[in-house]
């Protein structure tokens, strides 16, 4: 994930809440171990400008059911939570055809067997309508493929709009998927993050991604290690205060101070099963 910094704000989204919102904050203890607390934004430092960043923050979690609805040709949203106009974002894409081969690219990639996708503007009925052809078969409406497939799609489209950069919120972006794709997915989300070494314009595009995966883990640690962190909760008590729950974050280190990383060693332990990680972290 690459910070692009704060993007401008969206006018087809609705304006946060301050006053029922609130952030993650990571602070760092009197033993220098970093702890996750929220809070409200309106006591945050900065709260405009997070608010603002907030409204390009997209969570997504596609569903198959959702996402075989048809969408409208005049919808100019980003992808939704659960992917219920994936047409109409696959028909803003198409639009480019540069940006329509980089897609399908990626989608052909990852789907094998799918050797087009075709994507048409209803007039009539002002919707997108969406064909999926298969090695061997007819081409089918969304509704005949299966939750992985559409899923995928999704996740791509999301990732190629054209429309609307910021950051993609991801959880469990294998489910659906077999475990042998699983690093070809986070090579080609990867693929469509911005580098600040190379953003000439814009607010660029971030991905975040939470996993508990080990297929997963290992693709993320072979792609881009220095991203990879590790977050559990523990438990803080003897300084004063009632015990509480704190979310814990680390990364791959082979020292520092007691807590505050995960060794080598771990990782390998948590990959073994697998057998696929075997050189270490």
């Amino acid at each position: 994930m690459h910070d692009a910094g704060f993007p401008a704000p969206d006018p087809d989204r609705p304006w946060p809440d301050p006053d029922r919102l609130r952030l993650p904050y990571l602070n760092n203890d009197e033993t220098g171990q970093l702890h996750c607390t929220e809070v409200p934004v309106q006591d945050a430092a900065y709260s405009r400008e997070l608010a603002e960043a907030i409204r390009n923050w997209r969570i997504l979690e596609p569903s198959p059911r959702a996402m075989l609805a048809v969408s409208s040709t005049y919808d100019t949203a980003p992808l939704a939570e659960d992917g219920r106009n994936l047409g109409a974002v696959l028909g803003r894409i198409a639009r480019d055809p540069e940006k329509w081969y980089d897609f399908r690219a990626d989608a052909v990639a990852l789907l094998p067997d799918l050797v087009e996708i075709t994507v048409e503007p209803n007039a009539e009925w002002g919707q997108w309508d969406v064909w999926l052809q298969h090695r061997h078969e007819h081409r089918v409406t969304p509704g005949a493929a299966s939750a992985g497939t559409l899923r995928v799609l999704a996740l791509l489209a999301a990732a190629h709009d054209p429309a609307h950069a910021g950051l993609l919120l991801i959880e469990e972006p294998e489910n659906g998927l077999h475990p042998t794709r699983v690093p070809q997915l986070l090579s080609r989300l990867k693929g469509r993050t911005s580098d600040l070494a190379t953003l000439a314009s814009g607010n660029g595009r971030q991905t975040l991604i939470t996993t508990h995966s080990p297929v997963a883990l290992a693709a993320a640690l072979e792609e881009a290690p220095a991203s990879v962190v590790f977050m559990d909760t523990v438990t803080r008590f003897g300084d004063g205060l009632p015990p509480r729950r704190l979310s814990r974050v680390r990364k791959v280190a082979e020292s520092g101070e007691r807590g505050t990383f995960v060794t080598p060693l771990e990782v390998r332990k948590y990959l073994d099963p697998l057998g696929r990680y075997a050189r270490g972290a």
